[in-house]
This record gives structure tokens, C-alpha cells and sequence, in this order.
């Protein structure tokens, strides 16, 4: 939802100011905002990987490496049939990076869909944004009963969730401000902590 939230806001107001947007600039600033950290964590996770996995596991954690820098891994897990939660996730140093190649390949897509339906069609566009969201949702639902392997890693799963964070954010920029009643804005905070904590106590396995 905050990826979702800031990267909309980003777009729209280079839109708004510059009437234009440039795509090189984005993709620049998303690739030197996540690619340092993805390096670090790569470059402590192969030599340890070598010294202590066996040969099958390293290798494992070799085609994961390669796949986590092309932003890909979610496709990867998913197809090598790793699950999130079970035994052998414990050999995959990198499973936690299919939320980043999820982020980054909204990221690809996002802006080419913002620019030309924004551009084009602009009363369209938040339409356009709220039919996604619940095709999104309710796909996610049928295939948490479905195909949950693959519900979990996709993108067109998940992609509610970012989306949720765009729909805030574009009603936000065009009205020029968040909402001024104070009040309302501390009711929702504490609500949002009450809802953190019921996810804490209250989901089974």
C-alpha cells in the first residue's frame, strides 16, 4: 500500500508540474533506491551459501541470485514449487526478495499504464484504478481457495494491495490536500493499530 501510495504521488506531480514524465529518470531512481541493498544482502548470503550449503541447495541459491537481480524471484519460487512457509524455505536465503520482484514489476508496468490513461484519458483514470483494485481482490480471494501457490507470488494477486495505496494517493494530489478533519485522522490511525494487533492475536496457521 505505501509503494503504491508513493510512487503515484511521484508520477502525478511530475505530471502535474512538467506536463511530461520522464520514464529513464524513474526507472533510474527505482533501480539506485533497491539495487544497493539487494547487492549487500547477495554478497553476504553467496560465500556463506558456499561454505555451508550443500552442493543441490547452493545451487538453488545460485539460480535464485541471478533471478532476485532481474526482479524475477516470485516467478522463480514459485515455479522451483518453494514454499513460503514450509521446512525448505529455510534453505532459501533470498525467498524474502518475491516481494520485491512483486514491487518491481509494478514498477515497470505502473507509470506506461499511468502515462497514457492519465494523459489520454484522465476521467477514466481513477475508474480505471478502482475496476483493478476489485478484480484484484476478489481474484486474490478465489485463489487463497483455489491455487494458493500461485496466489501467493503473483503479482495480479497482489496488486490490490499497491493499488489501494494509488487510489489514496490520486484522490489526495487532486484534492490538493489530505483530509483536514483532525479528528477523523485520529480515529483511523488508532483504528489501523486495533486492526495490526487483531492480525497479531487472532490468525491461525
Amino acid at each position: 500500500v505505501i509503494s503504491g501510495y508513493l510512487i503515484t504521488q511521484l508520477i502525478l506531480k511530475e505530471i502535474v508540474v512538467t506536463d511530461n514524465f520522464n520514464f529513464k529518470n524513474f526507472y533510474l531512481r527505482r533501480i539506485r533506491r533497491l539495487l544497493p541493498i539487494l547487492i549487500v544482502v547477495i554478497i553476504f548470503s553467496v560465500p556463506l551459501g558456499w561454505k555451508y550449503m550443500l552442493p543441490t541447495d547452493f545451487m538453488e541459491l545460485s539460480k535464485s541470485t541471478i533471478f532476485s537481480i532481474f526482479f524475477s524471484s516470485n516467478l522463480y519460487f514459485y515455479f522451483s514449487g518453494v514454499e513460503y512457509i514450509k521446512q525448505d524455505a529455510l534453505l532459501q536465503p533470498l525467498l524474502h526478495t518475491w516481494s520485491l520482484s512483486v514491487e518491481e514489476q509494478f514498477y515497470i508496468l505502473f507509470p506506461l499504464f499511468f502515462y497514457i490513461v492519465y494523459k489520454k484519458i484522465n476521467r477514466l483514470f481513477l475508474p480505471s484504478l478502482i475496476s483493478i483494485f476489485i478484480l484484484s481482490f476478489f481474484f486474490s480471494i478465489y485463489g487463497s481457495i483455489n491455487f494458493k501457490f500461485a496466489n501467493f507470488y503473483f503479482l495480479f494477486s497482489r496488486i490490490w494491495e499497491i493499488i489501494f495505496g494509488s487510489i489514496i494517493a490520486f484522490i489526495e494530489v487532486e484534492k490538493g490536500s489530505r483530509s483536514k478533519n483532525i479528528f477523523l485522522n485520529q480515529i483511523l490511525q488508532f483504528l489501523g493499530l486495533i486492526l495490526i494487533f487483531i492480525s497479531f492475536t487472532n490468525f491461525n496457521d
